[in-house]
């Protein structure tokens, strides 16, 4: 590495040097990047007695009516929600 006056000539080195280092690597063999995630989870799980159903690792109380029976829960953005699984997505707000 050669010697420099200052921090304004070392900058202005690396700057050229890492330009042509850039030039010189094939581009062609970079990744594509993956499809966008869209946050989306969902999962059929069995309704405790005790009303609870368990969510990565976390347990969440449901409706009473939901209890020892399966469910569909799942999860938009770090909101969790669960319905019976007679019943759709479409229906979840009513």
């Amino acid at each position: 590495m050669p010697d420099f006056a200052d921090l304004a000539a070392l900058n202005d080195w690396l700057e050229e040097r890492c330009v042509a280092l850039w030039t010189e690597i094939p581009h062609a063999a970079l990744m594509l990047l993956p499809p966008a995630f869209d946050g989306f989870v969902e999962l059929s799980k069995r309704v405790s007695p005790t009303c609870l159903i368990s969510f990565e690792r976390n347990r969440y109380s449901v409706p009473a009516s939901f209890a020892i029976a399966l469910s569909v829960c799942g999860s938009i953005q770090n909101v969790l929600w669960s319905l019976p699984k007679d019943r759709s997505c479409a229906n979840m707000c009513e």
